[in-house]
C-alpha cells in the first residue's frame, strides 16, 4: 500500500511540476511582429505614453522613453497623460501637430506598440509576458535600427 501511494504521488508531482513548468515557459515568451513594408525613415520623433494608470505606468514608461533618448537613435518626446494603445487613440495624440511627432510607442509593463501617425496602424508590437521592459525596449531599438531605416 505505501509504494502505491508513494508511486500515486510522484506521479502528482510530476504531472503538477510539468504544469507549472509550461506555465513559466509561456509567462517568458516574447512575441513581437513588425511591419515590413513600414516607412521607418519618417519615424523620427516619437512620443511615448503609458497605457497603465496604476501608479506603475508612467514610471514604467519614463523608464522606456529615457532608455530611448539615451541610445540617441531619435529624438523622443515624453507625454506623462495615460491613453490605451488602441487606433482612436493614435489618431488623437497625432492630432497634437504643434508637437509635431511621426508616431506613438505605447507602453504597459508587458507590452510595447508602436503605431505611426500616417495610418495609425501597428508598426511594431511586442508582448513581453514577464521577460521585462529592458528587454523590450532593447528590441524595440533592434527594429526601429535595422537595415534600411537610415535612423540617424
Amino acid at each position: 500500500m505505501t509504494r502505491i501511494v508513494t508511486a500515486r504521488s510522484l506521479c502528482w508531482v510530476l504531472l503538477l511540476g510539468a504544469a507549472a513548468g509550461c506555465g513559466v515557459i509561456k509567462q517568458n515568451r516574447i512575441d513581437e511582429f513588425g511591419s515590413t513594408t513600414a516607412d521607418l525613415t519618417s519615424l523620427k520623433v516619437l512620443a511615448v505614453v503609458p497605457t497603465d494608470n496604476t501608479q506603475f505606468g508612467p514610471t514604467i514608461a519614463n523608464r522606456v522613453y529615457g532608455t530611448l533618448k539615451e541610445k540617441g537613435t531619435r529624438i523622443f518626446l515624453w507625454r506623462p497623460t495615460v491613453y490605451d494603445e488602441g487606433k482612436p487613440s493614435a489618431e488623437r495624440l497625432c492630432g497634437l501637430q504643434s508637437e509635431n511627432f511621426n508616431g506613438v510607442i505605447f507602453v504597459a509593463w508587458n507590452r510595447i506598440t508602436l503605431r505611426d501617425c500616417k495610418s495609425f496602424e501597428i508598426v511594431y508590437n511586442i508582448d513581453g509576458g514577464y521577460a521585462g521592459v529592458d528587454e523590450m525596449t532593447k528590441r524595440v531599438l533592434l527594429f526601429l535600427n535595422r537595415p534600411g531605416s537610415e535612423s540617424k
